[in-house]
């Protein structure tokens, strides 16, 4: 539902600005011009040369969907326990066999929806989910590995829409004496998360094998996720980065031949408190010519099952990518009746991308992807009660997840790293659509790389479509259950997106 919130509320909750729409407005032009000049101010400042100002620092790769070197802050590449060293960490490991590093990440997220007649129901939403990951890398021989990283957020400037606490307020105040109310949590606490701690070896260098919680990732499209059958949650494909933690499991990578046949096992251990409980994963990867590809299955006691086929192939300048997952609906009476087949459930995606060269050196990269989607999870008339309930981590049958709410979906990227003398700069101009409610949103994304090791991360998105669709998203009432068993609808609007704007800095030691 809200892409709406793709940023600023999916993946963290609605920001507070509550102020009446007149003194509000007075200051929106202000913050906008703040939004846009600060990248460029950071790109400029002081600078008469390319050279004093870039230093030796490496083009910046376009931004168009984040990859597992992004999550592991540039060390590595690969998944963990199959990682590639870089030279340079290398040879440090080499003279220390324990190396510690981070990453500090500084984000800002402005929101700013669209007038609506009701003046005080305007209001500008401010965002600042900062993150702090610390690392410690020790191989004490080439065959042994230890990784642990650990990872504290904090948004002091989170809040919920004010649309959101109305409408609870309101059903706290309809909800039978002595019932349970919904509560919001502190949206400005720090919270402190376990994001990877794994230990890799191998067994007489055949079988290679990673122990703890680690990064996996299946499949090979590159906004949607159909084939991944591990992750509990989906990437949001418009981040610069992944910022989902590590799954807890024990693999196990068995090379079958020399031409690139392997077999990788996984023992799922996220909330297996008895041994019934822990979940099952194969994959079976094929690397021939141009072609690459993988299919895997996933079971869990409890679960409904899942399979998936992905595949990757070049021709020529060209990428072709495609995703097909499938979900055994062993417990469909949960779900929703009418939305969700009775049996499988089944979820397409396919890419398509073009690379040339233009300007002697120069890359650009044209790329389109769709997504099929024909057991949608909810109706449009339920998004506002679902984005509540996933706000206030209310249980539903109807869960909220933003990119795989609708039927249809299509994407078009335009990337182009290094353009012209910027080689420490990057632009992707993307457009994501959802067929199905027929929203859209467009967002054009820019990267530079300053002092050699700061990165500069700027964005602005607009909203479009169907009003109160996934990408345009708001509602004019909110449907809620305030304990008695029977909806009631709240009087109570959330102003409809229009303009987001955002900048983020980046910096590994």
């Amino acid at each position: 539902m809200a892409m709406a919130r793709a940023r600023s509320l999916a993946l963290q909750p609605a920001k507070a600005g509550l102020v009446p729409d007149q003194p509000r407005l007075q200051s929106t032009a202000a913050w906008a011009l703040f939004f846009f000049l600060l990248p460029i101010a950071a790109w400029a400042q002081g600078a008469p040369s390319e050279d004093e100002l870039f230093g030796d620092a490496p083009a910046v790769e376009a931004p168009i969907v984040p990859d597992e070197a992004t999550r592991d802050s540039g060390l590595l590449s690969g998944e963990a326990g199959e990682t590639r060293v870089s030279d340079e960490h290398q040879e440090l490991l080499e003279k220390d066999r324990l190396q510690l590093g981070g990453m500090l990440y500084l984000r800002a997220a402005l929101g700013i929806p669209q007038r609506d007649a009701r003046a005080d129901s305007r209001y500008v939403t401010l965002s600042t989910p900062n993150l702090l990951d610390v690392y410690l890398d020790g191989r004490p021989n080439e065959r042994v590995r230890a990784f642990a990283r650990g990872r504290v957020t904090w948004d002091p400037a989170a809040g919920y829409p004010r649309g959101l606490t109305d409408a609870l307020a309101t059903a706290a105040q309809l909800a039978p004496a002595g019932s349970a109310a919904p509560t919001l949590p502190d949206p400005n606490a720090a919270h402190a998360l376990l994001d990877q701690l794994w230990l890799n070896f191998d067994v007489a260098r055949t079988v290679w094998v990673t122990v703890g919680k680690q990064p996996v990732k299946f499949g090979a499209t590159r906004l949607w996720n159909p084939a991944d059958v591990v992750n509990a949650t989906r990437k949001n494909p418009l981040d610069f980065m992944d910022l989902r933690t590590g799954v807890t499991a024990l693999k196990a990578r068995v090379p079958l031949t020399e031409e690139g046949l392997n077999l990788v096992v996984l023992g799922t251990l996220d909330q297996a408190d008895a041994v019934e409980k822990v979940g099952g994963v194969a994959r079976l990867e094929a690397v021939f010519s141009t072609v690459e590809l993988g299919l895997s299955a996933a079971a869990r006691r409890g679960g409904d099952p899942r399979a998936a086929l992905d595949v990757s192939a070049g021709v020529g300048d060209v990428d072709l990518t495609a995703e097909v997952g499938t979900t055994f609906l062993t417990n469909a009476a949960a779900h929703r009746a009418g939305l969700l087949a009775d049996d499988v459930h089944l979820q397409t995606s396919l890419g398509l991308s073009y690379t040339f060269v233009y300007n002697n050196d120069d890359l650009c990269v044209v790329g389109a992807e769709g997504f099929w989607n024909p057991d949608q999870w909810m109706a449009r008339a339920d998004y506002a009660g679902a984005f509540a309930a996933m706000l206030t981590g209310q249980p539903t049958t109807t869960p909220y997840r933003p990119f795989y709410l609708g039927r249809y979906y299509g994407a078009a990227y335009v990337a182009l790293p290094g353009p012209g003398t910027w080689d420490d700069a990057s632009f992707t101009l993307t457009t994501l659509g959802n067929l199905s409610d027929k929203s859209f949103l467009t967002r054009l994304d820019a990267t530079f790389v300053v002092l050699t090791y700061l990165s500069v991360q700027a964005y602005v998105q607009g909203h479009y479509g169907t009003k109160g669709g996934e990408f345009r998203f708001g509602f004019d009432s909110l449907t809620v259950d305030p304990g008695t068993g029977t909806p009631v609808t709240l009087p109570v609007a959330y102003p409809y997106q229009m303009v987001d704007l955002g900048v983020n800095l980046r910096v590994d030691f």
